[in-house]
Formats: C-alpha cells, sequence, structure tokens
C-alpha cells in the first residue's frame, strides 16, 4: 500500500512540519508500503493542489491500496470526497453533543466513521451521538471505535475497509459522493494561480489584496469561477492592479481566460470571472 499523508502549511513562513515522517518512520524498511508526506503550501480543502497527480502516480506504480490522509482542518474540507473511492473519517471524542455531529459536512460523505480513543469515556458519548444523528443523513456510515492505547477496534477497522475496496472502485452513488465538476477544476486552477503569483510578483500579494471565492455552483452548467479582489489597509490600487494583470497573463498559459467584471475604483476592489478558453460565451 502506498500512503500521502498532507500536513498544513505555515500562513507566516510557508513552511510545514511534516509530522508523519517521524511518526511512521519504522515502517521505511518495509518493501510492501511507500509513504509520502506533502505539505498544502497554501491549498484550501484539506488537500495540497498536487495530490491527484501523485495518487495517480502511485496508481500507476502499481499498489493495490493508496491511503490519503488529509488535514484535518474542518468540517467543509470535503476535497478529499472527489479525489478517493472511499472516505473514511475519524471522529476524536469532545467535539460536542448531537448538535455538532447534525453539521455533517465531511461527515455526511463518509463511508466509514471511526472514533478514536475508544478506552475512554467520551468515545461512548460520540458514538451515541453519531448513531441518533447518522440515519438523518443520506446514508448512514457504519461506525468503528478503536483505541491505539490498546488496539482494539483496529484489526476490525483495516478488515471493513478491505471489504470496502473489494467491492467497487465506485463505492458510492452519484448523490452522496462530491461530483468532480467544471468548478472544481478551476478552484484547482485558482491555487495555482495563487501560488505563481507570491513567485512572479516583486511584492508579497497577500500583504496588499485580499482574494477569495464566490460559491460556485458544482454542475456541468457552471459559467465559471467568480474571484473577489480587493484592497487590504495596507494595500494600493496599484497592487490591486497587478494582482489582476498577472491573473490573466497567468490564465492565458493555462489555457484559460480571465476576464475583468464589475470594477470599483474608489472601494479598491474588482470581481474577475475564471474560465476555461475554450468555454463559449452567452
Amino acid at each position: 500500500m502506498a500512503v500521502l499523508a498532507v500536513d498544513p502549511s505555515s500562513p507566516v513562513t510557508g513552511g510545514a512540519l511534516l509530522g508523519d515522517r517521524f511518526r511512521i518512520g519504522e515502517s521505511a524498511g518495509d518493501d510492501r508500503s511507500f509513504i509520502r508526506s506533502t505539505a498544502t503550501r497554501g491549498s484550501l480543502g484539506g488537500l495540497t493542489t498536487a495530490a491527484r497527480q501523485m495518487v495517480q502516480l502511485m496508481d500507476a506504480a502499481g499498489f493495490d491500496l493508496i491511503m490519503v490522509e488529509t488535514v484535518g482542518t474542518g468540517q467543509s474540507e470535503i476535497d478529499i470526497a472527489r479525489l478517493a473511492d472511499m472516505v473514511l473519517v475519524v471522529f476524536p471524542p469532545g467535539l460536542g453533543d448531537e448538535l455538532q455531529a447534525i453539521k455533517a459536512g465531511i461527515l455526511e460523505l463518509a463511508d466509514l466513521l471511526v472514533v478514536t480513543k475508544s478506552d475512554t469515556v467520551g468515545a461512548n458519548l460520540a458514538c451515541q451521538a453519531l448513531r441518533t444523528v447518522a440515519p438523518l443523513w443520506r446514508n448512514a456510515p457504519p461506525i468503528h471505535p478503536v483505541s491505539a492505547l490498546t488496539g482494539d477496534g483496529i484489526a476490525a477497522l483495516a478488515d471493513a475497509v478491505l471489504a470496502l475496496a473489494k467491492t467497487s472502485p465506485q463505492l458510492a452513488p452519484p448523490a452522496r459522493r462530491a461530483p468532480e465538476s467544471t468548478s472544481r477544476s478551476l478552484a484547482d486552477s485558482f491555487q495555482t494561480m495563487c501560488h505563481e503569483l507570491d513567485l512572479r510578483l516583486a511584492f508579497n500579494p497577500a500583504a496588499g489584496v485580499s482574494m477569495h471565492l464566490l460559491d460556485a455552483e458544482h454542475d456541468s452548467q457552471a459559467s465559471g469561477l467568480q474571484v473577489i479582489v480587493s484592497v487590504r489597509p495596507d494595500g494600493n490600487l496599484f497592487q490591486l492592479g497587478a494582482v489582476a494583470g498577472a491573473m490573466i497573463v497567468l490564465a492565458s498559459e493555462m489555457n484559460l481566460r480571465c476576464i475583468v467584471g464589475d470594477l470599483d475604483m474608489t472601494g479598491g476592489r474588482m470581481q474577475l470571472l475564471l474560465e476555461r478558453a475554450h468555454q463559449e460565451r452567452l
């Protein structure tokens, strides 16, 4: 099997402590496994931008099972659901009651739910909370309590994972799995563009302007990706224009099109539309 472990990058220094390299170091001599740890490098969604290519490379190398560990940053980090055939969500005790579990997010996309620290009292309460709300989701995934301290439940969890892996490469119906859509691939391109801006501009773009995405429709009819660029208190209009111009150039290099939409020079704000170059305008 191959393991791709993703750790968060520091927003201040850009560095990352790849803890999994230390934790799983003892298996480095096992010729049946391969472990690769990487940083997000500013990518959102719980993965790094290159995660899909890395998984494809591991698959081409002939590994039977590929495990991807995300940064685990929150309920909305669902990029893994667009990459993996099976989603296993680790749920530590003490995160809250049933109301916290109802805010499903990634939990609703899980094929298996794992409650850690099963040797503690809090694990029983977590399992009870998940069993209460799981029927409210489209699918009620099995719940596996495990303990790294005693080893309880780990063998049963491994058997459940392997059993699911043998059933089908497409484990979930379309209604449950987060779609692989135009907006998703454009979001990947946007993350790449942000990284390139840091390399190409003479100033730190994150210090001068802020960029965020508007909610994109996750369907085949999505017209493009809307990006809001605005001047920060320490920034200026020159930086705003430089970022917009650089994004237009980068989009052209990536066979995309970046169009300036709503421009408010007084307020120091503009709206950009990122779309595929071959997409016909209405």
